[in-house]
């Protein structure tokens, strides 16, 4: 499963946030590291990135019960695996949920 092509499921683009006075606003994906997860709902995956010393929000969200199963499988994963790694690498990773 391939967050970036799985029809099940829904995810942020570009992740946003506040950008601290002086601070550069950054829309590369491969330059924004995963910090933590958590589960907002049944539906949705809040994935808090940072940037430099900028912190962006983006989620991962269900469109049906099958997507719901993928984000219980993901919020297992990411917590696990995926701390620190870029959100590129994310949506793009083939994750295997057997």
């Amino acid at each position: 499963m391939i967050i970036k092509y799985n029809k099940n499921l829904t995810y942020t683009q570009i992740p946003g946030g506040v950008v601290e006075l002086g601070g550069e606003f950054e829309m590369d994906i491969k330059k924004m590291f995963l910090v933590s997860v958590d589960r907002e709902s049944r539906h949705s995956l809040r994935l808090d990135v940072k940037v430099g010393r900028n912190e962006k929000k983006g989620w991962i969200r269900s469109k049906n019960a099958n997507g719901e199963k993928n984000l219980d499988f993901l919020e297992k994963e990411l917590k696990e695996r995926f701390i620190n790694c870029t959100y590129d690498e994310i949506l793009n990773m083939d994750f295997q949920n057997d």
